[in-house]
């Protein structure tokens, strides 16, 4: 599932994920992706949400998804700045995507999938991303890599 308020950069992920052959559900709320999660609860396997959209944003969706399904929730801004990457990373997100996303974001994204959930009650996700200043490091390298790039071409 793809949520952002954003309807183009909305399109525009989710267009990339079809690519990669992923099944994608978009919404434009957090509120709609909650209804969505609990109307179809064993369907999504998981959530990329943009971190700041309006009444709930993107960390307390994160916080809602892992109470209620115990679903991986990968977040996405333009927001770059550590604090917003640490708070998301150690909230528990499975990943933070720095704006804009491009198709090398995505394409491995099933590695965070979670197999079927046998319980809600089930013990916490263990993610392989590690927070600290070495996570937000790599995060803000890969983003400048992308922008060296972008001058090149």
């Amino acid at each position: 599932m793809v949520v952002d308020d954003d309807v183009i950069c909305l399109s525009i992920v989710a267009g990339m994920l079809k690519t990669f052959k992923y099944q994608v559900v978009t919404v434009k709320s957090a509120e709609d992706a909650l209804g969505t999660l609990r109307s179809r609860s064993n369907f999504f396997h998981l959530i990329i949400t943009d971190v700041h959209m309006p009444v709930m944003d993107g960390f307390e969706l994160q916080n809602q998804v892992r109470e209620e399904f115990n679903l991986p929730v990968v977040l996405m801004s333009a927001d770059d700045n550590e604090s917003s990457m640490l708070r998301g990373l150690e909230g528990g997100a499975a990943f933070y995507i720095v704006k804009p996303v491009g198709y090398d974001d995505v394409k491995d994204l099933w590695q965070y999938a979670v197999s079927p959930r046998k319980s809600k009650l089930a013990t916490p996700i263990q993610r392989p991303l590690k927070v600290g200043a070495g996570s937000v490091a790599m995060v803000q390298e890969e983003k400048q890599k992308r922008r060296e790039s972008k001058k090149k071409a």
